[in-house]
């Protein structure tokens, strides 16, 4: 990594840590983690009622299940989805990218595109790897997303925060719009 992407990252989740410090402290937060111990511990116990009960309340809402033990099995059964698409739009899934699904369907010949912000402009930018799940283009600096998208896609982008995500979204929906749903 460059000097000048380490000190943006640093920059950013310096940011991050200020907030996170001062959420943590708060009384609604320490009653909020006990919470939700508390709803940890009854899933875990209850773990296959609870699973049955969603796979239950999914199919009701129309939609396939399918349930993997192993990632290949869980990359199979989406290809087996999506073989005949020459594009998937994606939205932020932390299992999608634990299991490698970008570019397992990259591989395959079927276009991803990322809906996540971060993500997309890492998408864009072919030299890139993510930096954090939560902030995967954090180590970018504003100047240098406003060049790539720019370049991409053909006009010039201010190194506005805002400017960016319009044209990203309006990117993504246009691609949206080229998919079968």
């Amino acid at each position: 990594m460059k000097k000048s992407e380490i000190a943006a990252m640093n920059k950013s989740f310096g940011i991050l840590k200020e907030r996170r410090a001062k959420i943590l402290d708060d009384d609604r937060t320490i009653r909020l983690k006990e919470h939700v111990k508390k709803i940890r511990e009854h899933s875990i116990k209850n773990m296959d009622q609870l699973l049955y009960k969603a796979i239950n309340k999914l199919q009701k809402n129309g939609l396939e299940v399918v349930l993997a033990e192993k990632s290949e099995n869980a990359l199979e059964a989406i290809y087996s989805i999506v073989k005949d698409e020459s594009m998937v739009v994606k939205s932020k899934s932390n299992t999608a990218g634990e299991i490698g699904l970008s570019e397992f369907l990259e591989d395959n010949d079927v276009q991803v595109i990322e809906t996540d912000l971060g993500d997309r402009i890492i998408q864009l930018h072919p030299n890139s790897k993510p930096s954090h799940p939560i902030g995967p283009a954090s180590h970018l600096k504003m100047e240098d997303i406003a060049n790539l998208i720019s370049n991409e896609f053909n006009m010039d982008i201010k190194p506005d925060p805002r400017a960016i995500l319009n044209i990203i979204k309006e990117d993504v929906l246009l691609k949206l719009s080229q998919c079968k749903i």
